[in-house]
């Protein structure tokens, strides 16, 4: 399976990036949500994928492995709960702070708000764009 050269998957990336950011911002199924936050990661993986160095896939690993975890703990406690929309969330730290809590830091983490492991996977896959010079 050929992927095209490094430029066009990071080409792809920052439009995965900016369709999945744009796509979830007035979801209000939080499983929407969620999916179109994914088309975003994948953009931040291709352009880790798309330096093709050392660092950069060892980022994307790092930021694979997270995001797994990360994700897997959300969908783990919103199909728990049985929300399917935003809103339904609303006092769920009254109702069980623990899983408010857990919930809370999970979805912060995704979202990469430092200094979260989330926001470490990001800044890692970025730094490696960096450090090869294709960002200025």
């Amino acid at each position: 399976m050929h992927l095209g050269s490094g430029i066009e998957q990071m080409i792809i990336g920052v439009i995965s990036i900016v369709v999945g950011s744009i796509g979830a911002i007035n979801q209000t199924s939080i499983k929407r949500m969620l999916a179109y936050s994914a088309i975003g990661h994948v953009g931040f993986m291709l352009l880790g994928l798309g330096m093709n160095t050392e660092d950069s896939i060892q980022a994307v690993m790092t930021y694979y492995i997270i995001y797994v975890i990360m994700t897997l703990m959300t969908f783990t406690i919103i199909v728990s709960l049985g929300v399917e929309k935003i809103v339904e969330l609303r006092g769920l730290s009254r109702r069980n702070g623990v899983i408010g809590m857990t919930l809370g830091l999970g979805m912060m983490s995704i979202a990469g708000v430092p200094p979260l492991a989330g926001f470490m996977s990001k800044y890692l896959v970025i730094q490696s764009v960096i450090e090869e010079g294709r960002i200025e």
